[in-house]
């Protein structure tokens, strides 16, 4: 089948990268996005997490540079940090700092609007990627049989004019979590879309400073108090010599929303550096709440039915809870099975199915490197697997190995940035290590896992 036209709904992190993926396969690529995207860094009103610490997945990093080349010089020339994620990161959790020591995996921290907005500038030297701003998707449009999505119907954001259709041969759903997919599916005789729900309730609170006391030795510092807490605090070097500080809580905690709560919130954190930090901190701006209710995950692959001429990825189809900064990572390795499959399958009938199932393997990690992180804390409803307990103990086993052994962290860290699985912390070095570490106080033996 001729690859002529392809729609994406959704104009951010996962409709860009889709977008690019598509510009090589289909003679004509169109983003829908229903807000009037800025001509800079500046926040838009979808993207109401863009105010929060931003730091990119090795993973994430890695497939970004393949699908935009030269992206990561263009955002350092425009103020993004990079970091070694072990020599100029300060990671406390478990009730032990891990080693300062480098390990070759850079992390790049950019505020989430400077990067959505240089993704958009190289999409815009490509000659058949066209934008669509202020309109919203009200409806599919498929075959009289219903078996393929052939388009999609429009309407203005403002009701300057009436509903029209564009046609397609293949539609992209990037739209994110809130994403009507579902419910369009299910009222066109599709069935509903099988689900896995994690709720968390959790809340993140944002603010940027400006720093005035001398120079910190670590662009990066992340703190996540001991259980039953479920405080964690970033704080991250970003461009314009500012820095964010996100502060996240869960089931039932908040950081606030006032400056008197932000502060007691963020002087709660462990760690005397940032609290000799936070003394000489001057905020910026005002403090942003960003809510996550749950981990979903959408079962577009078990579905019975499923039209061709359809795929769905980024948030619409996995979402994760923000505490774990997977989020972009995991919209990454979507739009790099996209790209995968499409190279693969020449007739777009049979490409949407596989598709899925493709993206459903392609997301497993990332959604299991969050959600085990969910399960250690007992509040968290969900089936729960034995062997996640025992994993997570491990993990905790690894990362107070991490402290003091080299071979721990990078290991670690593979697993963190998605780029290995968690087997690589069964080498035997690590595994030799992890039994011969003194027991915990016994204030904090918890239980990191409950049936």
């Amino acid at each position: 089948m001729t690859k002529r036209d392809a729609l994406v709904i959704g104009g951010g992190m996962a409709g860009l990268m889709a977008a690019k993926v598509l510009a090589d396969q289909f003679e004509q690529v169109t983003i829908l996005e229903r807000d009037h995207l800025p001509d800079g860094p500046v926040q838009r009103p979808g993207a109401l997490q863009a105010l929060h610490a931003h730091p990119l997945q090795v993973r994430a990093q890695q497939i970004l540079e393949r699908l935009f080349p030269g992206l990561t010089a263009d955002l350092l020339a425009h103020g993004a940090v990079q970091a070694d994620s072990g020599s100029e990161f300060v990671w406390f959790q478990h009730g032990v700092t891990a080693l300062r020591t480098p390990v070759g995996l850079p992390v790049l921290v950019a505020g989430r609007a400077l990067l959505e907005w240089r993704m958009r500038v190289h999409l815009q030297r490509v000659a058949n990627i066209r934008w669509r701003t202020g309109y919203r998707v009200t409806e599919l449009l498929t075959a009289s049989d219903r078996s393929m999505v052939t388009g999609v119907i429009v309407e203005p954001m403002d009701r300057s004019t009436s509903y029209r259709p564009l046609h397609a041969d293949l539609v992209v759903d990037a739209s994110g979590r809130g994403s009507r997919l579902p419910q369009w599916l299910e009222s066109m005789g599709y069935g509903a879309v099988p689900v896995t729900e994690l709720p968390v309730n959790a809340v993140h609170a944002s603010r940027e400073f400006r720093y005035h006391g001398p120079a910190p030795d670590w662009k990066l510092m992340l703190q996540v108090c001991e259980k039953p807490s479920t405080r964690v605090g970033l704080l991250t070097a970003v461009e314009g010599g500012r820095y964010v500080l996100t502060l996240h809580a869960m089931l039932g905690d908040s950081p606030g929303a006032t400056e008197a709560e932000f502060a007691a919130f963020a002087r709660s954190l462990p760690l005397p550096a940032f609290q000799e930090w936070f003394t000489h901190a001057e905020p910026v701006g005002e403090i942003t709440i960003f809510r996550t209710a749950s981990s979903l995950r959408r079962h577009y692959e078990r579905m019975a039915l499923f039209p061709a001429g359809l795929a769905v990825l980024g948030d619409a189809a996995c979402s994760l809870n923000p505490r774990y900064g997977q989020g972009i990572a995991a919209a990454a390795i979507g739009a790099e099975a996209l790209q995968q499959t499409l190279a693969e399958t020449p007739d777009l009938n049979s490409f949407s199915r596989l598709f899925q199932s493709r993206l459903a393997r392609a997301v497993d990690l990332p959604w299991q490197v969050s959600t085990m992180a969910d399960f250690t804390f007992p509040g968290v409803q969900g089936q729960r697997h034995w062997v996640s307990g025992l994993l997570a103990g491990y993990g905790e086993s690894v990362a107070r190995l991490a402290a003091t052994d080299a071979h721990a962290l990078k290991g670690m860290l593979e697993v963190l940035h998605l780029l290995k699985g968690p087997q690589v912390l069964f080498q035997p070095r690590i595994l030799k290590g992890t039994l011969t570490l003194p027991a915990k106080p016994a204030r904090f033996a918890r239980a990191a896992w409950q049936s």
